[in-house]
């Protein structure tokens, strides 16, 4: 099985236990189901291919690095979670992005208005 379909297989397999876990779970269904979405294009690598403009894509990738040494380096409220690889960062950002929206828009606006981009979303309506 290649890494996407394998990706794929544990994204849906925990997408349901997150929808059916009455008690909380480690991971939201919005993180799984960012990971269900990241794969879509054969690939799961944080790059949203079938979610941007290929305009966008480099300025993600980035954008995303950029984040990503923030947290390393202390000056970031995005959980360290995000550090794993750049297919985490896009779920655990995807998370925020949903969840706190307010709070994402305040503290990384150049990560809140892409990600508005690729989820066609205005949050703050």
């Amino acid at each position: 099985m290649d890494i996407a379909k394998s990706v794929f297989k544990s994204s849906v397999d925990a997408l349901l236990k997150a929808f059916s876990n009455k008690h909380g779970s480690e991971q939201s269904a919005i993180y799984e189901f960012v990971h269900l979405l990241d794969s879509s294009d054969g690939n799961a690598d944080g790059l949203p291919e079938n979610l941007l403009a290929h305009p966008y894509i480099i300025l993600w990738l980035h954008l995303m690095h950029v984040e990503m040494h923030k947290i390393a380096d202390g000056k970031s409220d995005i959980n360290h979670y995000a550090l794993t690889n750049e297919t985490k960062f896009f779920a655990v950002a995807s998370d925020y992005f949903f969840e706190k929206p307010e709070q994402l828009q305040t503290k990384h606006p150049n990560l809140f208005n892409l990600m508005s981009k690729i989820f066609k979303q205005d949050l703050l309506v």
